[in-house]
């Protein structure tokens, strides 16, 4: 039996009719006595494209403002954000997350707040999210 994945929305504690029609049909192909292995579980959301492109557009300016390369500024901000670990090596610290693909919109919401926060504790401000997107649509001249 080839396995199916099936991705929906919950709403109401219900499946969407068309859903359990899907799931009624495949469950009707499987022989009685078969056992089979139903799995149930929320959907993660990664973090957008968008969340991504402002995180850059807000700490590469800060970065070469400061003289930093901005891949240092990104790890050192991950590591003031969500913690550090000791390294394999033991020499150095690693953020617990040193990547931010694998982090929510949740958790990616949060890292632009606290980058903000920190920018801020440094002496320098960055635009927050909405004022870089009205930002966008201004002329070249009129942009920081």
């Amino acid at each position: 039996m080839k396995a199916t994945r099936i991705v929906t929305r919950v709403t109401g504690g219900h499946l969407n009719p068309l859903v359990r029609r899907q799931l009624a049909g495949l469950l009707a192909k499987v022989k009685d006595g078969t056992d089979v292995v139903i799995e149930l579980h929320a959907v993660e959301r990664r973090r957008t494209a968008a969340q991504n492109d402002y995180f850059w557009a807000a700490i590469v300016p800060w970065a070469k403002d400061e003289g930093h390369n901005p891949d240092d500024l990104k790890r050192d901000i991950l590591g003031t954000v969500f913690g550090w670990k000791d390294s394999p090596l033991g020499e150095t610290r690693v953020p617990l997350k040193p990547s931010s693909s694998s982090l929510t919109v949740e958790e990616f919401s949060e890292l632009i707040e606290r980058t903000a926060q920190i920018a801020a504790d440094c002496g320098y401000l960055i635009q927050l999210p909405q004022e870089y997107n009205a930002a966008k649509w201004l002329p070249e001249e009129m942009r920081r």
